[in-house]
């Protein structure tokens, strides 16, 4: 019931979207926590997809492209969301388990990745070498034939510097480039 209620909420948002012009619907729906869904996988297929096929259906009669904003872990059910319909996912937060690398090989053909930075560990660390190093290890496999979009894995909090988060940016741009 719950999701048949975000549903309607749902279209409506979509609807003003594209009525304002949106080229992509975004939609949130957060399906997991720290290392593991909010659910299991079996529940996600038999309770929450059906809705998400209707949401995916809606946009697609709309708009050619469907983006979904779920923090946590979701890689248990990235195939399933693929198939309902969308093509693009975020933020792929790595310290809640998710491997931006591993995405990248197992579905780059499928599902673009919007995120990337990690603001939970990496940069607020400080450490600019770190910086770097999680660049250089998540840009070069990831942005590879396209389907990368770069951004923050979160919203940047109060322990994150700017100076760390124009760094990050700075990396990305040496690294970025195709």
């Amino acid at each position: 019931e719950l999701y048949r209620k975000q549903l309607a909420w749902t279209r409506v948002y979509i609807d003003n979207c594209l009525a304002l012009g949106a080229d992509v619907i975004h939609v949130s729906d957060d399906l997991g926590q720290n290392g593991r869904m909010l659910f299991s996988p079996q529940t996600f297929r038999e309770v929450v997809a059906p809705v998400m096929r209707e949401e995916a259906a809606y946009v697609r009669e709309r708009s050619p492209h469907l983006s979904l904003h779920s923090c946590g872990y979701f890689d248990d059910v990235i195939g399933d969301l693929a198939d309902l319909g969308f093509d693009c996912m975020h933020p792929f937060q790595e310290s809640a388990g998710m491997d931006l690398v591993s995405v990248k090989e197992r579905f780059g053909e499928r599902v673009t990745i919007y995120g990337g930075l990690d603001v939970r560990s990496t940069l607020p660390s400080g450490d600019r070498d770190l910086i770097r190093r999680d660049l250089e290890r998540i840009v070069p496999p990831c942005k590879r034939d396209g389907g990368l979009i770069f951004c923050t894995g979160h919203t940047v909090h109060s322990d994150c510097a700017l100076d760390d988060v124009l760094f990050a940016y700075e990396v990305l741009d040496e690294l970025g480039r195709y």
